[in-house]
């Protein structure tokens, strides 16, 4: 099993300089993975750009909810409505954000290590084999 971090998932967001979403929270062993995560939107330079909106598990798997910044720097045409989507900027920091939700649909929300889509009472979770009471969902479980 891995070492948890010992960052507060607030503490995620405030090292790279964004404002903790509402109503948020996932399981300690996506910490280091959402973390680099903010490092990367950081590194592109984003951080006044978009509004994170909310991040959680939803699933079994990370779900990251952002959308333009309400308030963007007087004159910055990134963010003009009918032109986002066809930004660069907007396309790189949605690819990222798949790569980490990806990423989290193989990775234990609570401890980090390998995990599967697994299920336990009704719910579904992303879990390593350590984690008691998860049965782990074949290929055709996992479709709706």
């Amino acid at each position: 099993m891995k070492e948890p971090r010992m960052d507060t998932f607030d503490e995620l967001f405030v090292r790279n300089g964004f404002d903790t979403p509402s109503w948020s929270g996932v399981g300690v062993g996506w910490y280091s993975l959402l973390d680099r995560l903010l490092l990367d939107l950081r590194l592109l330079d984003v951080n006044d750009k978009i509004t994170l909106e909310q991040v959680k598990e939803k699933y079994g798997g990370l779900r990251f909810y952002w959308s333009p910044a309400r308030y963007a720097p007087r004159g910055n045409e990134l963010w003009l409505v009918g032109e986002l989507k066809d930004n660069a900027l907007y396309h790189a920091v949605s690819d990222r954000i798949r790569e980490a939700e990806t990423e989290s649909e193989r990775t234990c929300e609570l401890c980090g290590e390998p995990g599967t889509l697994s299920s336990k009472g009704g719910w579904f979770r992303t879990v390593c084999p350590n984690e008691p009471g998860y049965t782990p969902l074949n290929d055709t479980q996992k479709e709706p």
